[in-house]
């Protein structure tokens, strides 16, 4: 196991805003770290102080559970005298009894965070939500006058389901908007960028989407949106 990474984007950029502001939307590059860390802070807040709900809203089943585990990883791998006693935990859910905090994890359904009040809401990859108008009010109204909301997302086509997280970014509004882009990342650089590319046989316009920031990656839609060179043509 690895201490969590001390990188400077994360430590005077991220977490401050985290911790200080009410609402904050983060439109990021894939890959910064960025679960991982709101899993940090809602095991933090949940195993450390009393009687806070922490929630977790992912664009699918898996994706919301996959946060919940890392929240749950890292409860595990605490020391001993650090971490609160646990009462039950499964697959969407901690409880931690003796300090009456949890962790609850849900999909981006149409009534997804409507049944609880959160002190601390996590709406991850906000631009891939079908239901994301339906899913930011219920969470706003969700949080009363004392919670924080953290949007964390990267692009998607502002004309398809990236639609209200586009306007939500470019309308004047009370959430406190952070650019994460690739290159803050330490060990990122244009050589990085290149092998990640060509690993992974991404065409530009993925690229683009989920690493530049990019809501319209091209005029209209493509005849074939998925085909990539590399990996659609074959000599012969």
């Amino acid at each position: 196991v690895k201490a969590f990474p001390d990188y400077p984007f994360l430590k005077y950029k991220i977490i401050p805003a985290m911790l200080t502001n009410q609402s904050n939307y983060f439109l990021k590059a894939r890959q910064m770290l960025m679960s991982w860390l709101c899993a940090a802070l809602a095991t933090w807040d949940t195993n450390c102080f009393l009687g806070r709900v922490d929630g977790f809203i992912s664009r699918g089943e898996t994706e919301s559970q996959l946060l919940k585990y890392k929240a749950q990883f890292i409860y595990d791998h605490l020391p001993d005298w650090m971490r609160a006693s646990l009462a039950y935990a499964n697959k969407s859910e901690m409880f931690f009894e003796k300090n009456n905090s949890r962790i609850i994890s849900q999909p981006a359904s149409q009534d997804a965070g409507s049944s609880f009040t959160f002190y601390r809401l996590f709406l991850d990859e906000f631009a891939k939500m079908e239901y994301a108008e339906d899913i930011y009010s219920a969470g706003a109204a969700a949080l009363g006058n004392a919670g924080f909301l953290n949007i964390v997302t990267s692009c998607k086509h502002k004309y398809t389901t990236g639609r209200t997280a586009y306007r939500l970014w470019k309308e004047p509004n009370q959430l406190n908007k952070v650019e994460l882009l690739w290159s803050e990342h330490p060990h990122r650089d244009e050589e990085w960028k290149k092998t990640f590319i060509e690993k992974r046989g991404w065409s530009q316009k993925q690229w683009q989407e989920e690493f530049e920031l990019c809501w319209e990656t091209e005029e209209g839609d493509s005849v074939y949106p998925n085909f990539n060179r590399k990996v659609s043509v074959k000599e012969i």
